[in-house]
């Protein structure tokens, strides 16, 4: 039985899955990077925990697309993932527009408007008067953002935007896509029933037939709020207003005023008071024309503002639910109550969870920030209401949602990112400059998986673990037990050898070594017999003499076997007294550092790929080699690893410091 080592860890709850551990801030993370706080300034760190972007800014925004807004002593700029200004800090505001990536409403100091788009000045704020709202993009000011062209004023119907200009004799009018593209009036121009709009001799308006010139509707309206036929409709003047004319020239609606709504019409009249309602194009009622204000939330859900307050209206249930603020995020809504307190709604079922809170956030990743009244914790819960964490005495809840997989959250006084319960999603974290703390809790991480039986899971664990600290017999034994459950027995005792040579006090790593070493005796015979079989004719027969030039190139180089393998030319030294010791010590350690590198640049860097036994690739070799050459070969890779690190802990132990070199941690995955 391969034993686990296992440690001490001062976790209170297993729900804890920890992406990042004692790092700076609580900033969500966006394009990879949170700010942080440091100082008076703000910056950002990258998903290794580090810093990216050194704090020297007086405030930042969340990235978004590859950029941020940030502020500076001379004013507010945007600044690109690698901290490079894209618009210098010399304005007195910059607003990020919601309407396409990379769009910005930027303002002077002289109080000038301009803007930002596709990291250029599309409108350069100079002297610039005139409405500056992003609503109708691509045109801003009457100015067409992506050509630069300028138009006259700009309305929106449906998903067509309508320019009007006013000449001496006559009104000219233009139309575009949502893209900005002209279109074809003339293809506009007819209804699918074959209708065209005219004008009589009474200098009204009224329908005919285009092909056969038979009129439909005698003239009798006074004009048209546009030229063309918009969702196969179009809007006319009456005498009581406007009126919505279908493909067959019949009144649909009519009232004091009509606008397209996405696929419904909005309705307005004005006796006794203004009030609003909506209306499919066929002219049913969606939503009583009774409302002081309209307001679409998100898909079916609307806004309906009455003299006694508001509600969320479903116009496909008709359910209704009260309140005083409605935003919409991650398939809930979250509603403000007059009266103070929280609840949500799902939009896409129309029920509400049964909860009422304090304190509520957005839902993100499919969970929620809240706080109930009485006991002070936050608590974080799921679509359904149930609670999935709370906070405790020494776990804090510091973001206010999840973003890219983690939350922000503060454990015994250390800020940290936790993983979102629900999943890890895509998103990866691999924190560098690791201290204790951070490993205890990869270490708690390892042992879960191995329990459940995700030994590639938690090899991967106690991978990083030895990466950030190489002198962690217990991690190193724990890999060693993971490449054993994976049938990596060789690579396993490489594993339990290494843990056994940093601490020969180890039992569990000992026992361990011998027990595997006791098993590859076992196996031997019969894998030679396997090998014979399965390699005859292959890449790896074809390579074998070469393999074994390369071996014996590498053996000149230190005392090595007829089989392959190493016989420890190091014995260790008794004093470190002189300066002749530690020279002894740098050249009997940069011996053993050539043959790693000879050996791994044989095995993986001469130009073809390699698939193991399971058919896994996992980089490259001339063409191949004999496979018990290879293995032999990947054996005195880790023999030589193994005598630079038994040099290099001698000599620490006798006070000489050796610089750890890269051949020493280097790895084979196949």
């Amino acid at each position: 039985m391969i034993i686990v080592c296992s440690c001490a860890i001062t976790m209170a709850d297993n729900t804890y899955k920890w992406a990042l551990y004692d790092v700076k801030g609580t900033g969500e993370f966006h394009d990879g990077l949170a700010e942080f706080y440091s100082n008076g300034l703000y910056g950002f760190i990258n998903s290794a925990g580090e810093v990216a972007i050194e704090a020297k800014f007086k405030s930042v925004e969340d990235f978004e697309d590859g950029q941020a807004i940030v502020e500076t002593e001379s004013g507010m700029g945007i600044i690109n993932r690698n901290g490079l200004f894209l618009l210098e800090p010399k304005y007195k505001r910059i607003k990020k527009a919601e309407e396409a990536p990379g769009l910005y409403v930027i303002e002077s100091t002289e109080g000038y408007k301009g803007i930002f788009f596709n990291n250029r000045l599309v409108i350069p704020p100079i002297n610039s008067y005139g409405d500056f709202s992003t609503y109708y993009f691509p045109f801003i000011n009457n100015i067409n953002i992506l050509n630069g062209k300028i138009y006259g004023g700009i309305r929106k119907e449906g998903d067509i935007f309508i320019s009007k200009t006013q000449t001496k004799n006559k009104m000219n009018r233009l139309y575009f896509d949502k893209n900005g593209n002209e279109l074809n009036a003339t293809s506009y121009s007819k209804s699918s029933k074959g209708l065209v709009i005219f004008k009589g001799e009474n200098d009204k308006y009224g329908f005919k037939n285009a092909d056969t010139g038979t009129i439909i509707t005698a003239p009798q309206y006074s004009g048209s709020l546009f030229d063309i036929w918009i969702k196969d409709h179009i809007i006319v003047f009456t005498s009581k207003g406007l009126a919505l004319i279908n493909a067959s020239g019949e009144i649909v609606i009519e009232t004091g005023y009509l606008q397209y709504e996405d696929d419904y019409i909005l309705c307005v009249t004005y006796e006794p008071k203004m009030l609003y309602g909506l209306y499919s194009l066929t002219g049913e009622e969606i939503i009583p024309t009774k409302y002081n204000f309209l307001y679409k939330i998100v898909g079916d859900w609307y806004r309906c503002e009455i003299d006694d307050g508001q509600v969320a209206f479903n116009i496909k249930t008709k359910k209704k639910y009260p309140g005083k603020h409605f935003t919409y995020s991650d398939g809930m809504i979250q509603v403000d109550q007059e009266d103070g307190g929280y609840y949500y709604i799902n939009a896409a079922t129309g029920n509400r969870l049964a909860d009422t809170y304090k304190y509520a956030n957005d839902f993100s990743e499919g969970l929620a920030v809240v706080e109930k009244d009485g006991d002070g914790y936050k608590r974080i819960i799921n679509k359904q209401g149930k609670t999935i964490l709370r906070e405790t005495e020494d776990f804090e809840i510091k973001g206010n949602i999840f973003s890219e997989g983690v939350i922000a959250t503060r454990y015994k006084y250390d800020y940290c990112y936790m993983y979102n319960p629900l999943g890890h999603g895509d998103y990866v974290y691999n924190q560098k400059g690791a201290t204790d703390k951070t490993i205890d809790i990869w270490f708690k991480e390892g042992l879960e998986a191995m329990n459940k039986k995700r030994y590639s899971e938690a090899k991967e664990i106690f991978y990083r673990i030895i990466m950030n600290a190489p002198e962690n017999g217990m991690a190193i034994n724990n890999y060693g037990v993971c490449l054993d459950n994976m049938g990596y027995k060789e690579e396993a005792l490489e594993a339990f050898t290494m843990a056994f040579d940093l601490n020969p006090n180890n039992t569990t790593a000992k026992n361990n070594m011998e027990l595997t070493k006791k098993e590859l005796l076992q196996q031997q015979e019969q894998t030679e017999i396997e090998t014979e079989e399965s390699n005859s004719g292959t890449f790896w027969d074809a390579l074998a003499s070469f393999g074994n030039l390369l071996g014996q190139m590498a053996g000149n180089y230190a005392g090595q076997n007829a089989d392959n393998s190493y016989s420890s030319g190091y014995s260790g030294h008794n004093n470190s007294s002189s300066s002749n010791n530690a020279s002894s010590y740098q050249t009997q350690y940069s011996r053993w550092e050539s043959i790693a590198e000879r050996h791994y640049n044989s095995i993986t860097n001469t130009g073809f790929r390699v698939r193991d036994k399971q058919g896994n690739r996992g980089g490259s070799a001339m063409q191949g080699t004999n496979s018990g050459n290879y293995v032999q070969m990947k054996k005195s890779f880790r023999d030589a690893q193994r005598q630079m690190r038994n040099i290099r802990n001698d000599a620490k132990r006798h006070g000489v410091t050796i610089t750890q070199s890269k051949w020493e941690t280097a790895t084979i995955t196949y």
